[in-house]
């Protein structure tokens, strides 16, 4: 536990900062967009940094970046997706209309342009918060320069299903469009915050195991290929020396 704390405190601070600073800009907004950015980087900031990026006793940058590319965008649309799915599917859940504040069907569209453009945008930001991070967290940590060990399956696992979740609004608009638009009737509740929370609880546990795999493949992709260039005999150098062991005579 020490060394957890220790190690994670720091991307837990910047990311939960990011989120009071965003989410209290405007004191108009609901209370779950202004408390909901802050306590969402503080339950997912701690565990995806330490099983993804300073678990290992050397950090690779490239995990520091795609964690902080992931953190970075859940930290502030989640919220927002949750809230809005909430909004369109009380109305069936309760039986009280829905409160749209008179938007009607822009508001599913706002919550679809700022959730499908906070993948390239946040996304980019939170890369570069993530290496940020990660040379603070070295240089104070004074680790060695060492390579890091290859990925295990839990590495794996933490790709495919972030991939998974960077995907997901694309994967949730082209599927809503698939079955909702080209298949009518489409069913009322079918909101494209809905959509994309049903995307996600499949396609996050989908992509781990995917990614599993995947690693398990490049693993064996690359044993082979070790293996193949060890076998592999080496061309003559003109420049080396010949091998005084090595008998010329023939019987």
């Amino acid at each position: 536990m020490p060394r957890f704390l220790r190690d994670t405190w720091l991307a837990t601070v910047v990311f939960v900062t990011i989120g009071l600073l965003i989410g209290n800009a405007d004191p108009r907004e609901p209370i779950y967009f202004r408390a909901g950015l802050a306590a969402t980087a503080a339950i997912l900031v701690p565990t995806v940094w330490w099983w993804f990026v300073v678990r290992r006793a050397h950090p690779r940058m490239n995990h520091a970046a795609f964690a902080g590319a992931t953190l970075a965008y859940l930290t502030l649309t989640l919220p927002v997706t949750l809230g809005w799915a909430w909004s369109d599917a009380s109305p069936f859940i309760t039986g009280r209309p829905a409160d749209d504040g008179g938007l009607g069907g822009l508001l599913n569209v706002f919550v679809l342009l700022y959730v499908l453009g906070g993948v390239p945008v946040l996304g980019a930001l939170g890369a570069g918060i993530g290496m940020g991070v990660l040379c603070a967290h070295r240089s104070w940590a004074s680790l060695p320069a060492q390579p890091s060990p290859p990925d295990t399956p839990l590495d794996g696992a933490l790709w495919g299903a972030q991939i998974a979740v960077l995907a997901g609004p694309l994967v949730a608009l082209i599927g809503g469009i698939v079955l909702f638009e080209l298949f009518p009737p489409k069913p009322r509740w079918a909101t494209y915050p809905i959509v994309l929370m049903g995307t996600w609880v499949i396609t996050v546990p989908a992509g781990a195991v995917l990614g599993i795999g995947w690693l398990k493949r490049w693993r064996r992709i690359e044993v082979a290929h070790m293996s193949v260039s060890e076998r592999a005999p080496q061309a003559p150098n003109a420049w080396s020396k010949p091998d005084p062991t090595r008998s010329t005579s023939q019987d």
